[in-house]
């Protein structure tokens, strides 16, 4: 469900975006950093054909070796 926060938290990433930078979501585990983060990307896929996206989960075990597996 958005709220306010997540709204304008996506309208300011969408502005780094357009003007070339990345933007960088921090914050304690649970604030909602990755459904900000799908949300963003889920309305820049569907707007438009310049961007995909694919999902990778990480966690404490991945190393770059899974990393490069997964991708490969």
């Amino acid at each position: 469900m958005p709220t306010v926060d997540t709204i304008a938290t996506q309208q300011i990433m969408n502005y780094f975006i357009k003007v070339g930078h990345s933007p960088l979501l921090i914050g304690q585990a649970g604030c909602g950093k990755t459904q900000i983060i799908k949300g963003l990307l889920n309305d820049l896929t569907t707007k438009t054909d310049e961007y995909l996206q694919q999902i990778v989960n990480f966690n404490f075990y991945t190393d770059s070796m899974l990393l490069q597996t997964i991708l490969e």
